[in-house]
């Protein structure tokens, strides 16, 4: 299973789409927190929405990046197709747990706010149960699920016969 995620993780950072959702969470949170000395509760709750909308998108491209037949081969290499739906969540999980971190540490950096243990955990929940239902709704709207033309990514070449 190390081996799948380490795999999926190499080919999400080699096609480089992981690039806008972490840019678009890094605008967000930078946009929501600069200048900001409120609390540090509805802070971490506008980084949870942030994280929500940004764990859908990654698991969304995490699981449309391989085609059909590169699929095939994967699962035919990790020995079942559950191995690989698990690998995919794991390197999304991954992917969430790195935006979680920054989601917690960037107020801290653009605002200036009073660090309590009891907002640092609030913002630990918010965020990982923000990013558990980005990947859970990733996963239904992908490609495993809906197969079909108009459900792909629109190119000449697939959505036009």
């Amino acid at each position: 299973m190390n081996a799948l995620v380490r795999y999926m993780f190499t080919v999400i950072l080699l096609s480089q789409r992981y690039l806008a959702p972490v840019l678009l969470f890094v605008g967000l949170m930078a946009v929501l927190t600069s200048s900001d000395s409120g609390p540090l509760a509805a802070t971490y709750g506008s980084a949870a929405g942030a994280m929500l909308v940004c764990s859908v998108w990654l698991t969304l491209a995490l699981i449309g990046l391989d085609d059909q037949p590169h699929r095939s081969i994967v699962v035919v290499n990790a020995g079942s197709s559950l191995r690989v739906l698990l690998g995919s969540v794991g390197t999304a999980l991954l992917w969430c747990l790195l935006l979680a971190v920054a989601g917690l540490l960037l107020p801290l950096m653009f605002g200036s706010h009073t660090l309590a243990p009891a907002d640092l955990v609030l913002g630990t929940e918010a965020q990982l149960t923000c990013a558990f239902t980005g990947i859970a709704i990733g996963l239904v709207c992908s490609l495993l699920v809906f197969r079909g033309r108009a459900t792909r990514w629109c190119s000449p070449r697939c959505c036009w016969p």
